[in-house]
């Protein structure tokens, strides 16, 4: 019987799908603590499992990008789905085969902005040009400090920020870089517009003197490999993310609602590049009415100067002029 044993074991074992990674760095996540930003993950993860027999999925959730980073470089032929920030998707190998495939919705809108702060009492500083020379926190969102990320979407090519300023300090994550503008610890810090730490700051020990344009939100990327039967699947699965009670309150524990479709890796871009248009507008008093008092004449002396003309002399024909006068 030993044999058919270990015979049934290993054929059970050769059935079993194999186990794949989802691949999480979500360093704007509004969760500070840790264990519950993981145990969110780790149940969406699972949810995700259930849906899609033929992919069970591993949550691996990293902190740091450059842990993030090496994980892909070694393993990322077993990463099936990442989930990161939009800006992190154009560092990923090419050899992972990720694409963006859905991205994150957060009170009906894909998209968010970030914010550059700044305590409250530092006068000296009201608009970007005054942060030239300091330091600024910045979440790690994206690899090599996400200088193209910064200077491209963020700051719209108006600045090249490790040119502008003196240090851009890599933190790994929202809270991180609040904090360290609330402390002294630098200048100022560029942070979610929605983290919790910063609306409650907001107005009061710190003021924003800079809005980005609008961002993407975190996206989920699929590997292009898989088959097309498991994207309907996957549909389904994000679709009634809601309607599973576990999976619901892992959603609102990070802070979103649930996702929208990402056509493509430029469609993603697309929509981040620039701030929207805005018409022209005339200001004019509240009433209508706009009086304007003009200064007395002066008098002619006391213009500031006179030009003197000088005309030539010329004959007059007293004939011509009805004068018989010679």
């Amino acid at each position: 019987m030993r044999p058919l044993a270990v015979l049934l074991w290993l054929l059970a074992a050769a059935a079993a799908p194999a186990r794949q990674t989802l691949l999480v760095h979500l360093p704007s996540a509004p969760v500070e603590s840790a264990g519950s930003q993981a145990e969110a993950l780790t149940t969406l993860g699972d949810y995700l499992s259930r849906a899609l027999p033929d992919l069970q999925l591993e949550a691996k959730i990293f902190r740091r990008l450059e842990d993030a980073m090496a994980y892909l470089a070694d393993h990322g032929d077993s990463v099936a789905l990442a989930l990161s920030d939009a800006a992190l998707v154009g560092d990923f190998p090419a050899a992972t085969g990720l694409e963006p495939y859905r991205r994150f919705v957060r009170q009906g809108q894909p998209t968010y902005r970030r914010l550059v702060v700044v305590r409250a009492g530092r006068e000296e500083l009201q608009k970007l040009v005054d942060l030239r020379g300091r330091t600024l926190a910045v979440v790690e969102t994206a690899a090599a400090g996400g200088a193209a990320f910064l200077r491209g979407q963020v700051f719209e090519n108006e600045l090249d920020p490790p040119a502008w300023f003196r240090e851009v300090e890599p933190v790994v994550d929202d809270f991180a870089a609040t904090a360290s503008v609330l402390y002294g610890e630098t200048d100022a810090a560029l942070v979610a517009e929605y983290n919790p730490l910063l609306v409650q700051h907001l107005g009061g020990e710190l003021r924003a003197i800079y809005e980005s344009p609008r961002l993407s939100l975190p996206v989920l990327s699929l590997r292009s490999e898989l088959g097309s039967e498991l994207r309907p699947m996957l549909d389904r699965a994000l679709g009634d993310v809601a309607s599973d009670p576990q999976a619901a309150a892992a959603l609102a524990e990070l802070g979103i609602d649930g996702f929208a479709a990402v056509p493509g890796r430029s469609a993603l871009l697309a929509d981040t590049r620039s701030s929207p248009a805005r018409d022209f507008e005339v200001a004019v008093p509240a009433d209508g009415i706009l009086a304007i008092d003009p200064p007395p004449p002066l008098a002619a002396g006391q213009l500031p100067w006179t030009l003197a003309v000088e005309l030539p002399e010329v004959e007059i024909d007293p004939e011509a002029a009805g004068s018989d006068k010679k």
